[in-house]
């Protein structure tokens, strides 16, 4: 019964069906009768590395699994081979014992609960974790069906494989030049933090890392990618790694995305897709127009500009702008980085490009800095402050914040507690952004609430005294980060917000939460550090 459908699978349209054998012998007649008909691609299934074999040579028609493993070990394989099929491809387990649900991780409790979601009603509350991947995957598939001791189940979308930057190499080298290359790396470097830090209070509820171990980084050229804006990129059946910018994290994601288990996800659909010859730089962003991801994430992978710019003279750096007008501290950013107007390309809708270079950024919030990226930092800070104005600046000042992301509900009480010590109250993004590096640059101690305004410390190009307010449930670190590579001293004022974290991953509402600044508690703290500033 089997083999007659493995037969029926590959008796398909296509002309020479792609099959993906799993297998843990080197003998099989079912392998035997797939040569006869399929391009056939063996893989180890107990390989830790099958799925970026998978990922090199997929999609697949048909994946059949002829392994003689545990259960629990089928059901793992399953969900790390299912979605390498194409839409309405076809996977084949042999001789599963889908009746034994006694081991609630085995293949047979997995078939079994995802047969039960695809017959639940919709609802209307998010599931998360676990459960929200097991209703994906089972959304997923078309068909299931069981054979006495055999499964058939097939595909009903189109699924890309997400590819970690650590993977990416590996998957060039097996899928070939015609993927792509690695042009140049750099070593990853292991070092402990530079800051000096000082906390009120709880200290936030988090300590801060004690040191950063930054990976390799790569400067990789891949040919023929589509992008769509948000800094989706995508070359046939994968999604390239520099669609994420949390590139550590266990779990992948870009919110442009639509997510369908930790290893896979479906990427959006356009109307019309414009076709780019020639070289291009990816410079997008899942968060463009805003100054924070720009300085953080955008900037932090032009290390690599120079390099590829020499290597193609008529390299353009590539944006995708939707909605956001691209604005002119942008452009200034990006001159100072050494991309000027001229060589910065704009398209409102998706592209393929015929040869795409990407870089791994040097700045991945909260898991990495590399220490390289003080020289970028300090070009930029050199190039922006050449143009600024030649005038007297304040030796003290206070970033204040406009807005309803995390406002502090007593902000006059805190400015006042300021401008009594001798601070200048300003709004950074008033000013140029020349200007404000050149703020930065002259200032011995720089406060203000913890958000983008305070990522300009990275601009200061010597150590600061930097003194900083922030909300209990903001657990962003990017100012640590920058102190860790500059050597900043960062007193941080942990002020208590009126929405706490729930210990259920991200929340937004929380992140954004306002907050309230106490007098007595960090006020008297914070009083005995100003009081001690020349």
């Amino acid at each position: 019964m089997f083999l007659d459908d493995v037969d029926a699978c590959v008796d398909m349209p296509a002309s020479t069906p792609c099959v993906a054998f799993l297998s843990d012998e080197d003998d099989s007649p079912i392998h035997a009768l797939l040569t006869d008909t399929a391009d056939v691609h063996v893989f180890e299934a107990a390989n830790p590395d099958r799925h970026i074999a998978l990922t090199a040579e997929a999609p697949f028609d048909v994946i059949v699994d002829d392994t003689n493993g545990s259960d629990s070990d089928r059901a793992d394989l399953f969900r790390t081979a299912f979605l390498h099929l194409r839409r309405g491809g076809a996977y084949l387990i042999r001789d599963a014992d889908t009746d034994d649900t006694s081991d609630d991780t085995g293949l047979a409790a997995l078939l079994g609960s995802l047969t039960q979601e695809r017959l639940k009603p919709p609802i209307d509350n998010k599931p998360r974790g676990a459960e929200a991947d097991r209703r994906r995957l089972a959304a997923a598939i078309g068909e299931l069906t069981i054979r006495g001791r055999h499964v058939l189940v097939t595909s009903r979308v189109t699924a890309r494989a997400k590819l970690r930057d650590e993977q990416t190499g590996e998957f060039l080298r097996r899928r070939g030049p015609t993927a792509g290359d690695t042009v140049s790396t750099r070593p990853g470097v292991d070092f402990a933090s530079r800051a000096t830090v000082r906390e009120s209070g709880s200290g936030g509820g988090r300590p801060l890392p004690t040191g950063y171990d930054a990976p390799k980084m790569s400067l990789r050229t891949y040919r023929n990618v589509t992008c769509a804006p948000g800094q989706v990129a995508w070359q046939g059946n994968v999604i390239l790694p520099d669609t994420f910018r949390h590139n550590q994290r266990p779990s992948l994601n870009n919110r442009h995305l639509r997510r369908l288990t930790p290893l896979f996800a479906a990427t959006p659909k356009a109307a019309s897709v414009e076709h780019l010859a020639g070289a291009y730089f990816y410079l997008d962003s899942e968060f463009r127009g805003h100054f924070g991801h720009a300085i953080t994430e955008q900037l932090s992978r032009l290390w690599a500009w120079r390099t590829a710019k020499a290597a193609e003279p008529d390299l353009k750096a590539l944006l995708l702008v939707k909605n956001r007008e691209l604005a002119q501290w942008e452009l200034d950013l990006y001159a100072a980085a050494g991309v000027p107007a001229d060589d910065v390309v704009v398209r409102r809708d998706d592209v393929t490009v015929e040869r795409l270079y990407a870089a791994t950024p040097m700045f991945s919030q909260p898991d990495y800095v590399h220490l390289e990226i003080e020289r970028v930092w300090r070009q930029v800070s050199d190039r922006l402050a050449v143009h600024a104005e030649d005038r007297e600046r304040p030796r003290k000042f206070f970033c204040a914040r406009r807005g309803t992301k995390r406002p502090c509900r007593n902000a006059e009480d805190v400015e006042d507690l300021f401008a009594a010590h001798g601070f200048d109250v300003v709004h950074p993004e008033d000013y140029p952004l020349a200007e404000q590096a050149a703020m930065f640059r002259h200032a011995d101690v720089i406060g203000g609430y913890a958000g983008s305004a305070l990522f300009n410390t990275c601009l200061s190009v010597n150590p600061k005294h930097v003194v900083m307010v922030s909300s209990e449930s903001y657990h962003a670190q990017n100012e640590y980060m920058v102190a860790s590579v500059l050597k900043h001293r960062l007193d941080i004022a942990w002020c208590e917000a009126d929405l706490k974290p729930t210990g259920r991953g991200f929340n937004k509402a929380v992140f954004h939460s306002p907050f309230t600044f106490n007098m007595d508690r960090e006020g008297a703290w914070l009083q005995g550090i100003l009081s001690s500033l020349p």
